[in-house]
């Protein structure tokens, strides 16, 4: 599969930060359990006549998130930058609540954060967020995970 865009996270938790890490990926389903990956429910959509779906964006749009300084992730909007005309962003502006994982990534072929939230709020205790190699092995070994701030 060819690398995809990931999703956009505005981090304005100053408590926490993701080094290089990208969005890819917001799940119901513990990290382990790839075979039963359940996506998270979300309420807002994307408007499918604008998506524009192309080789590295194959959802046809853009995600952008907010972590809010509380520990809430907020989806702000959905973002269609690949078609052939400038078309404007669509506001969702939802809270995402419950329990759920958000997949973290440097790219698509290599290893995967995952952080957990509980009651729609981040568990900004590292010791908690689970690290991935590429094939799908848990990394024990975390010293090897460098943090710093984004966006």
């Amino acid at each position: 599969m060819t690398a995809q865009v990931s999703e956009i996270l505005v981090n304005s938790m100053t408590e926490v930060d993701f080094s290089d890490y990208a969005l890819c990926n917001i799940s119901m389903s513990e990290p382990a359990d790839y075979k039963n990956w359940q996506k998270y429910p979300f309420q807002q959509k994307s408007n499918p006549e604008k998506r524009t779906h192309c080789v590295i964006c194959r959802n046809g749009y853009v995600s952008v998130y907010e972590l809010n300084p509380s520990g809430q992730l907020q989806l702000i909007k959905f973002e269609y930058p690949y078609g052939p005309e400038t078309v404007e962003p669509d506001l969702a502006n939802e809270i995402l609540e419950g329990d759920y994982w958000v997949e973290f990534r440097k790219d698509c072929y290599v290893d995967k954060l995952f952080v957990p939230f509980e009651s729609g709020k981040i568990v900004a205790d590292k010791r908690k967020w689970r690290f991935f190699d590429k094939n799908g092995r848990i990394i024990k070994d975390k010293k090897k995970w460098c943090f710093f701030k984004i966006r």
